[in-house]
């Protein structure tokens, strides 16, 4: 505790310039932090399609027009694929009331994908993969235009049908309208060289009608390829197939599909797209970092001189030389923590104002370990210069030149 106040004492000796330092620590605190957090923002994105899009294969859209034949053959040439492959559907359906008013959109997601999406929710959580108790499918719904709606609060549950079959639907969670939220029973551009992962979400407009989303194995209706509106599909292989297979099965795609892209090239321009605002921060960080521990490094040496004759003074009055070095840590100590204490309110002050979603600030885990690993790595290296003067410095000659 001795060493804390000796320290303390060499941060208010001048406070002016260790402000100065908090300060310009504070910032390296903040921008690693933006960076980091920009890129949780991006990465949770991907994280629910990683497993798929980085496999071999296909993306493409199957067009249905409410027609049960038409229909069916998306589902016939999901079948006749050859080869060691899985197919991930996801389909666009209509829920229907008896309020002949009330026909809403319902996106089944096939579970693989929906039980990793986990998007904030302003109200109640993320919907099952199955159906409740009571024997309800659970969803997640976006308000839109309907948010004035009584049938639509949080706990309510709709009876209706989907595919001329009967089903009730609990609404478990509401997506807040600044969210994102899943696109993939929409008209998806895909060709397009910069197509990433961001295209199966979307923002939706407040005066679109309210959407359902749920996860298409809560129930057989939902996968049922009857009034299917339109079917997002990933296919890939488990296994490497022969020239052949992949080119047979490449012809029935494109015979059935014109919207269609290799899973490869979502895979690069959804990493490119993860690492395009952590790679422009990057160089800010590095610079920032360089200024910051080389006027810490300065001070911390400043501070060690100016103070030789006091280390001196506690030689002779029984204080070990190596005791000195000891009091040049707690001074880094508590610079380190003033300037995380104010980095991490400014960041925390930032994270919840309006401005935060600009910068698609997603705080998470690293975020924690990233502001530890800056922190040890500025004062390990901080304490270089000091070790040195203090061990190559006699107390007896320092007490001479004093």
């Amino acid at each position: 505790m001795k060493y804390l106040k000796y320290g303390f004492y060499s941060v208010v000796k001048k406070p002016l310039f260790n402000v100065l330092i908090i300060l310009e620590l504070a910032a390296i605190l903040v921008v690693g932090n933006m960076a980091i957090a920009a890129y949780n923002s991006r990465s949770a994105y991907y994280e629910p399609y990683r497993d798929i899009i980085s496999q071999d294969g296909f993306f493409f859209i199957g067009k249905g027009i409410g027609n049960y034949d038409k229909d069916l053959t998306i589902k016939n040439m999901c079948d006749s694929f050859e080869g060691d492959v899985t197919v991930v559907n996801n389909y666009g359906l209509q829920l229907i009331t008896n309020d002949v008013w009330f026909t809403r959109n319902v996106v089944s997601i096939d579970n693989s994908i929906f039980s990793k999406l986990k998007l904030p929710v302003a109200e109640g959580k993320w919907a099952s993969s199955e159906k409740n108790e009571n024997g309800e499918i659970e969803a997640v719904i976006f308000k839109g235009s309907d948010k004035d709606d009584e049938r639509l609060r949080l706990g309510n549950v709709i009876e209706g049908k989907i595919n001329d079959k009967l089903c009730k639907i609990k609404i478990v969670g509401i997506i807040a309208e600044e969210q994102y939220i899943p696109s993939l029973a929409t008209n998806i551009q895909i060709n397009n060289s910069k197509s990433n992962v961001m295209n199966f979400y979307d923002v939706p407009l407040t005066s679109n009608a309210c959407t359902f989303f749920v996860s298409a194995s809560a129930d057989e209706t939902l996968s049922d390829p009857h009034f299917i509106a339109q079917t997002v599909s990933f296919m890939y292989y488990n296994a490497s197939p022969s020239d052949e297979i992949r080119q047979r099965n490449k012809e029935k795609l494109m015979a059935n599909s014109k919207n269609l892209a290799l899973l490869s090239e979502y895979n690069k321009n959804s990493l490119d797209y993860i690492n395009e605002q952590y790679i422009k921060l990057l160089p800010i960080l590095i610079c920032v970092f360089v200024i910051v521990l080389a006027e810490l490094i300065c001070s911390v040496a400043m501070n060690t001189r100016s103070q030789m004759r006091n280390y001196g003074i506690y030689f002779l009055c029984g204080c070990r030389w190596k005791d000195c070095l000891k009091i040049s840590l707690s001074y880094s100590l508590i610079i380190l923590i003033g300037g995380c204490i104010v980095g991490t309110t400014a960041f925390l002050v930032f994270q919840n104002s309006d401005y935060a979603a600009m910068f698609e600030q997603n705080l998470a885990v690293n975020n924690i370990y990233i502001t530890l690993i800056i922190t040890a790595f500025i004062l390990i290296l901080s304490l270089v210069i000091p070790f040195i003067q203090i061990y190559k410095t006699s107390p007896v000659e320092t007490i001479k030149e004093n």
